[in-house]
């Protein structure tokens, strides 16, 4: 091979050398990259956990400089957002994660927070639905489902969503004790019971959950309590005749004797329209005294003769 063929093909190699060299500095800036991302996140999420919101931001945003289209690093800085009660901010990283993941149903969970957070009940609603409409199974959107049901009065819809999230995740002690609380006003005691019994069974030192059910089961004590003297007052209700009153349930008798007369044809649709008649109507029955009535012994031997007198035929 000539000078000349030699320098051709040494050329031609640096040319095509020159392409993969780039190509792995390029991979190796894009390692150093997620690794940094990896890293920043990580610090950032332990910063969270230990109550330092503003170091847990400063990891978040780092991380943001290697890779500013990390949908789930923007909806984690949204998370320390709404912890700070800048809830714009955390909507604003919400709707930036949606941008490069519009697909990411826990951004919709972080927005919807921050606008409950807001009082904004009608939108995070949506925010909640849309969540769901992604990723069906998203037990903690269906429990803030229930929970903005809960607040509005929709007891029904709050409780559909709560038993939702408890079959997705059984686990969620939160949300049993606000499916307790539910049905509790409904007036379902004893499936409230066991929403609290399956708290103590999840968190036993759980004090909240511990009292609740100590009063509940009290309450239900009382209904079931007061429930058996109304079955005893019914039983004895139906023994007696009709005209029973109220009082014979204890062993007392009504009175007869101050009854009003039936009303005749002439006065049944004739309303009473002065007291001192009624009155009159009530007490003009006539009882003789006992000196004006005769004993047993000195009536019956008439009662004989006139029963003899009425056989033959003598009274008429």
């Amino acid at each position: 091979m000539s000078v000349r063929s030699r320098k051709s093909v040494e050329w031609l190699n640096s040319l095509s050398v020159k392409p993969v060299r780039v190509a792995e500095q390029m991979i190796g800036n894009s390692l150093v990259g997620l690794e940094a991302v990896r890293d920043y996140f990580q610090k950032g999420n332990w910063r969270k956990e230990q109550g330092d919101l503003g170091g847990a931001i400063e990891n978040y945003q780092k991380a943001l400089e290697f890779n500013p289209e990390d949908a789930e690093v923007h909806k984690k800085l949204a998370e320390v957002y709404v912890l700070q009660g800048e809830f714009e901010k955390a909507i604003a990283s919400c709707n930036v994660a949606l941008q490069f993941q519009p697909t990411f149903a826990p951004a919709y969970l972080t927005m919807g927070n921050a606008l409950h957070s807001q009082n904004k009940l009608e939108m995070a609603i949506q925010a909640y639905l849309q969540a769901l409409k992604i990723q069906p199974e998203f037990a903690e959107a269906s429990a803030n489902l229930g929970s903005m049901y809960y607040k509005l009065g929709q007891l029904e819809q709050a409780a559909n969503y709560y038993q939702k999230a408890l079959l997705i995740n059984p686990q969620l002690c939160s949300v049993n004790m606000m499916m307790a609380s539910v049905l509790q006003q409904q007036g379902k005691l004893d499936a409230a019971i066991i929403c609290y019994q399956k708290v103590l069974e999840q968190q036993p030192g759980d004090a909240s959950a511990a009292e609740k059910l100590s009063s509940l089961t009290a309450q239900k004590e009382r209904q079931t309590t007061n429930s058996k003297f109304i079955e005893l007052e019914t039983e004895s209700g139906e023994a007696q005749p009709l005209s029973v009153n109220k009082d014979e349930g204890y062993g007392l008798q009504p009175s007869s004797i101050n009854l009003p007369p039936a009303p005749t044809a002439e006065t049944l649709n004739t309303p009473f329209t002065n007291p001192a008649e009624l009155s009159e109507q009530v007490t003009s029955i006539d009882v003789p005294d006992s000196g004006q009535v005769a004993n047993f012994e000195e009536v019956e031997p008439y009662n004989k003769l006139a029963e003899q007198f009425l056989v033959q035929g003598k009274i008429k």
